[in-house]
């Protein structure tokens, strides 16, 4: 084999291993690890509920929405798989439960500039109808720089049936 037909061969491998390379990278999903399960914006919230729901409640994130409700049973199956799509596909900000039984209480969404957009809107209307529906309340707090305990706790204390005295915050300070 001469010279040439060494570099004919080399570079038809070199080719077919670019090849294979890029097949193989067009079947993996091409997912990536986030950075934060939350936003600074939905932690910065979490903070502030933390301080105003007692021990006695449970605070879950970025929850779905057929988590905690689901289609009822009266519907054909086709609605069915319609509707459970549709929830499926959306989650709450915040869930409160009741650490005991993890009855659910309340929903929670941390309204930002992203829900003043008419699809957002749209969403957050059906949401909010599909919540209802269920039973659940839904508590919309608007996002901000800085959130009071005490009005987060008075707001909450309705839905939670927790009492005002901020537990989590006495049994920090007992320690």
């Amino acid at each position: 084999m001469n010279n040439t037909e060494i570099f004919i061969l080399l570079l038809i491998a070199a080719v077919m291993t670019i090849a294979i390379i890029r097949i193989a990278q067009n079947r993996q999903p091409g997912y990536q690890t986030r950075t934060n399960l939350l936003s600074s914006a939905e932690l910065h919230f979490l903070r502030s509920l933390e301080a105003a729901v007692p021990l006695s409640i449970h605070i879950a994130w970025k929850v779905r929405l057929a988590d905690v409700i689901e289609v009822h049973t009266s519907a054909g199956a086709k609605t069915r798989a319609q509707r459970f799509n549709r929830i499926s596909s959306k989650h709450v900000d915040f869930v409160l439960c009741d650490r005991a039984t993890s009855a659910i209480q309340c929903a929670i969404e941390l309204n930002d500039r992203s829900h003043m957009r008419p699809e957002r809107q749209r969403r957050d209307r059906f949401v909010r109808e599909a919540l209802k529906g269920a039973g659940i309340p839904l508590i919309e707090i608007p996002c901000s720089r800085g959130y009071d305990a005490n009005r987060l706790r008075e707001q909450l204390q309705v839905h939670t049936g927790t009492p005002s005295v901020p537990q989590r915050i006495l049994s920090t300070a007992a320690r």
